[in-house]
């Protein structure tokens, strides 16, 4: 079975599939791409919050000390943002 973050991923590559099928078939109105560019947009930010939290949460529970633990937080949330 798969996890929630390997769903979310399967989720935004099957949303980027359509878009592609979408325009490569040059038979589409711009409203359907852009319905289905925002539904690919909202999956990659859900999916950047998911893996952002279940990473600051394994940090958190590292034995760590305070300042690497700190570092550790500082260094995901600079990838992130």
């Amino acid at each position: 079975m798969q996890n929630n973050t390997e769903k979310r991923i399967n989720r935004a590559i099957g949303q980027l599939n359509a878009l592609n099928s979408t325009i490569a078939s040059q038979e589409y109105d711009c409203v359907q791409v852009i319905t289905q560019l925002k539904a690919v947009m909202g999956s990659i930010k859900s999916l950047g919050k998911h893996i952002a939290e279940v990473e600051l949460e394994r940090c958190a529970q590292m034995q760590l000390s305070p300042d690497v633990k700190k570092l550790r937080i500082n260094a995901v949330l600079d990838a992130a943002f």
